[in-house]
Formats: structure tokens, C-alpha cells, sequence
């Protein structure tokens, strides 16, 4: 029942506004696919496993109430149905919507910098918590800055789908309460200077992604 209730109002939603969407748009609006070297995939797949483990910290600074971890206990199973939904179905229609469908829009109208915020923040407000929040709003800006360098809702998906399989992983194999990287590190000096690592490592790491994008597609810089 989850799951159904989950894909088909998602499904209908995607068809509903895409249909929509071409009807009052002169433009004749398609989704952007846009031809993307493996290499940048490789790229975006090791910049959004660094960015999880970076922000890590700042989506638990708010503490999950147990009544939280009990409903979602109760959504989320470790069965096909809920990798189905979490890890297969969420990042194709939700990035549909809220990149190939929302963002394109808003790029239409305003400021890049701007249409990548809000589109972030209607993402992050869709999940209708603040633990998941903080999360999807930061996840949302890379994925929204990525749409905008290559024009292709196909990396935004990729990177949606490392963040929920690693987060469906870490629930699925974590043998105790574990809900986040830094519960499976016990060391916390150890976990501190994986943090800083990384953090520089991502810095750089988008300055290389930029410019490989900047070689390939013709883009505006923000």
C-alpha cells in the first residue's frame, strides 16, 4: 500500500503537468536530455557520495524525535517495495517534476542563482519534515546547479539515486540504531577529519566539474 500510494499519485502527477506544460508552452516543452560524457558521471556519482558524508553533520543537528523513527519505521520496510519506491521511483518522478518540469520553468523567468534556490526549497518543503529537509534542500542545490551546467534531468537522477541507495543501504544492513554515517564512525576525531578532507576534496572537485561542464555545454555562469 505504500508503495502504491507512493507511484501512482506521481505518476499521474508527471503525466498531468508535463501535459499541462506542453499546452500552454509555445516552446513545445520536451524533457532535456542532453548528451553527457561517462566521465562527468563518474564525477557527479564521487561529488554526491563526498557531499552525503559532508553534510551528514548538519542534517542531524536537529535530534529525530522517537515518534518520527517509530513512522517511519512503519513506511519503510526492508522488502523490494520500498527499494522500489525509495531508491527506483523517487529520483526519476521526483527530479521529473522538480527539475525537468519546476526548475526549467523557473529558469524561464528568473535569475539562475534564484531558480535553483526555490526549486530547492519547494523540494525540501515537500517532504514535509525537517529532518529530511536540511537534506533534500542541500542535496537540491547541487542537483538544481548540475541541471543548469548540463541542461539534462539524467545526471540529477543519478545523483538521487547514490543519495536514497546509500541512505536505503545504510538502513537496510545497520545492525544497530543506526540513521546516519556519523552513528556507523565511532570515533568522532576520526569522523572531524573525514569531514574536513572531504570538504576540501569537494571544494576542488566542483572547480574540475565546472570547467569540464564549461567545455561541453554552453552555459551561463551563475
Amino acid at each position: 500500500m505504500n508503495f502504491l500510494s507512493y507511484s501512482l499519485p506521481t505518476i499521474i502527477t508527471s503525466h498531468r503537468y508535463l501535459k499541462k506544460r506542453r499546452k500552454l508552452n509555445a516552446d513545445n516543452y520536451t524533457i532535456k536530455i542532453s548528451n553527457t560524457s561517462w566521465l562527468i558521471y563518474v564525477q557527479i556519482i564521487i561529488l554526491t557520495v563526498m557531499m552525503i558524508i559532508i553534510i551528514d553533520p548538519i542534517t542531524t543537528l536537529i535530534p529525530v524525535p522517537d515518534w518520527f523513527d517509530e513512522l517511519m519505521s512503519k513506511m519503510v520496510s526492508k522488502d523490494i517495495y520500498s527499494f522500489m519506491t525509495i531508491v527506483l521511483f523517487a529520483p526519476f518522478f521526483e527530479e521529473l517534476i522538480f527539475r525537468g518540469i519546476i526548475l526549467d520553468g523557473y529558469l524561464k523567468v528568473y535569475s539562475p542563482r534564484k531558480s535553483i534556490i526555490c526549486s530547492s526549497l519547494l523540494f525540501a518543503l515537500i517532504h514535509l519534515n525537517p529532518w529530511q529537509a536540511i537534506d533534500a534542500f542541500l542535496i537540491g542545490l547541487f542537483i538544481g546547479w548540475v541541471y543548469f551546467k548540463t541542461q539534462s534531468i539524467i545526471p540529477c537522477i543519478l545523483i538521487h539515486f547514490t543519495n536514497n541507495v546509500i541512505a536505503f543501504l545504510i538502513f537496510m544492513f545497520s545492525t544497530s540504531n543506526a540513521s546516519s554515517i556519523s552513528d556507523l564512525i565511532a570515533n568522532k576525531m576520526i569522523f572531524i577529519s573525514l569531514i574536513v578532507s572531504l570538504s576540501v576534496l569537494f571544494y576542488f572537485g566542483i572547480r574540475f566539474l565546472n570547467r569540464q561542464l564549461n567545455k561541453s555545454y554552453t552555459q551561463h555562469t551563475i
